[in-house]
């Protein structure tokens, strides 16, 4: 670099370096302790403890992240906030967490992104977060999903990236950023999973808290997050390796791997900011936070790379006859589709009887239409891996309305188990199953069976008639 071009850029870090001190003198105006009390007390009441728990304590562990890497030689986690439409993400985003980046940056739309935006973006600031929004992968093409598979490992581990010029020399970025990513899901591999710590919203859920949100959203956050960033500088690093192994050890002895050291930094932000409350004289239920962020680390590692292809179809096909009434599906014909077989002298006998080139077809459809997050097979492929699953008794003829068709039946038990299903095959109990075949009615019995299939329409079980082979 020439002299005169090296006087240039000392001159623009210099100014860079005054308007950074000029911004911390700025949000160290005094909060009162009134202030500051009331900002412990709606920290943790904003949605439910686990969500609250997981995002206060991410966002208050970033200020420690570069002396985190230098202790535990781990990555710091990556901080997905998911859930259906309307259910307070983007909120949450707007009023607390910008407030919480002092940089101040917008988010970055995840849809719209190149390569080189995510590494200079990433690699900035050590004390920001990057933040993402609109982080949609079932609208994504192959090359952003391996796009954003590959930024969730490179921003977790905080490896570096070498970009190349024309003048032939290389330029090294470091992931300094610790990332925040809102969206519907993150990326279905295990991978990307293990790297997140994950407050999924809900609209049930967040609707009981919208007073305190409100009222949190009106507090001098960024004054308070400022101070606190400047308090937290005056940590070593030693101090800051003996809590973050203190908490290691009294994580949940069931988490482990990347799920215990991402639930040990969660806690460190928690430990950190309860430090800060006590010098200012304000109480902060810290405890139950602490006991909040395992559970949420338990619930996120049970789901983790948990369900093959086929499982998460099986919990599409579901979604998707439940919120029947929600769409105009015309030409669907339910009971031609879908049937369950009870056996009401032995439950684990009981079967669910599914025409894969009826329904499947539809399925698709829907899953276009709604955004389905995980990968969708073609049907060939479907109904073969159906077919040898665990979930299969076998594929042969249905008899059907003096007709006969292919058909694959499923074991009723074993989808309720290992599927931890909810709603459709749930919503109908062994019991008001049998309690709905009454006398009179028009239905047949062979041995101990009874066939019915489920019409969303009328929300009802209606009575099939020779359905299936003896």
């Amino acid at each position: 670099m020439k002299p005169d071009l090296l006087i240039k850029s000392s001159k623009k870090m210099t100014k860079k370096i005054k308007k950074i001190k000029k911004r911390i003198k700025k949000h160290q105006l005094p909060l009162t302790k009134d202030e500051i009390g009331r900002i412990a007390k709606l920290l943790v009441k904003f949605n439910n403890l686990e969500i609250c728990s997981i995002v206060v304590g991410t966002m208050f562990a970033g200020p420690f992240k570069t002396r985190l890497k230098k202790i535990n030689k781990q990555g710091f986690p990556i901080l997905f906030i998911g859930g259906e439409a309307g259910s307070g993400k983007t909120q949450t985003l707007v009023q607390l967490i910008i407030k919480f980046n002092p940089s101040k940056t917008e988010p970055i739309n995840a849809g719209n992104v190149t390569p080189f935006t995510l590494i200079s973006k990433s690699s900035s600031c050590n004390t920001s977060f990057l933040l993402v929004d609109e982080f949609k992968p079932s609208k994504f093409d192959q090359r952003l999903k391996r796009l954003w598979s590959n930024f969730i490992r490179t921003n977790y581990d905080g490896q570096t990236t070498d970009r190349g010029h024309a003048n032939q020399t290389i330029t090294t970025y470091v992931s300094h950023c610790a990332a925040v990513i809102i969206g519907e899901a993150i990326i279905s591999e295990p991978a990307a999973e293990e790297r997140t710590v994950k407050a999924l919203f809900s609209k049930a859920e967040s609707i009981k808290y919208i007073d305190s949100f409100n009222e949190l959203s009106k507090q001098s956050l960024d004054t308070f997050f400022m101070a606190f960033l400047v308090w937290s500088l005056k940590y070593p690093l030693d101090e800051v390796q003996q809590v973050y192994e203190n908490q290691l050890l009294v994580v949940s002895e069931k988490l482990q791997n990347r799920h215990r050291h991402n639930a040990a930094t969660v806690r460190v932000g928690l430990y950190f900011l309860n430090q800060f409350f006590l010098e200012q004289g304000c109480d902060f239920d810290v405890s139950s936070c602490l006991d909040a962020v395992d559970n949420a680390q338990l619930n996120s590692e049970r789901a983790t790379g948990s369900y093959t292809d086929v499982e998460n179809i099986l919990l599409g096909i579901c979604s998707m006859l439940e919120s029947l009434s929600e769409y105009d599906l015309s030409n669907f014909n339910r009971e031609n589709m879908i049937f369950l077989r009870i056996d009401q002298n032995d439950p684990s006998k009981s079967y669910i009887i599914i025409r894969v080139n009826l329904l499947y077809p539809m399925f698709r459809q829907w899953a276009l239409r709604t955004g389905f997050d995980d990968d969708v097979l073609d049907q060939k492929t479907f109904s073969t891996q159906l077919h040898k699953s665990k979930y299969c008794k076998a594929y042969n003829s249905v008899k059907y309305f003096g007709g006969n068709c292919k058909a694959h039946t499923l074991y009723l038990g074993e989808m309720q188990k290992s599927l931890l299903l909810r709603g459709l095959l749930t919503e109908f109990e062994l019991s008001d199953v049998e309690g709905g075949a009454t006398a009179g009615d028009s239905h047949s019995e062979i041995g101990n069976y009874d066939f019915f299939s489920i019409n969303r329409s009328t929300n009802e079980i209606d009575k099939g008639k020779d359905l299936y082979d003896k």
